[in-house]
């Protein structure tokens, strides 16, 4: 992960906003925050992920680019099952 990107990025927002509110917005307790902050963090959870790119107004799949980690294996294998269900349902038109 790259934790200084990370660690730069709330740097940046921290000049904009409290460390209360974005942690609040982060879905984060302000100790998380700055241990984002201070690269203490070994790995950020799949709601914490989700919740950084929700702030970002970004995909999950942008944020984990971003901070050059995987996509979390729970939302890979959810759009891999939907992907399989479109593809099911065009089948079924075809054979219809």
């Amino acid at each position: 992960m790259k934790k200084e990107l990370l660690s730069h990025w709330i740097n940046e927002q921290l000049r904009l906003h409290t460390a209360v509110d974005l942690a609040r917005a982060l879905g984060v307790s302000s100790q998380g925050l700055f241990k984002w902050r201070n690269q203490e963090v070994k790995r950020l959870s799949e709601k914490s992920l989700q919740s950084l790119a929700d702030y970002k107004e970004e995909s999950l799949e942008e944020t984990c680019e971003w901070l050059g980690i995987p996509m979390p294996s729970t939302y890979v294998l959810v759009a891999r099952i939907e992907k399989l269900e479109q593809e099911v349902k065009e089948l079924k038109l075809l054979a219809a």
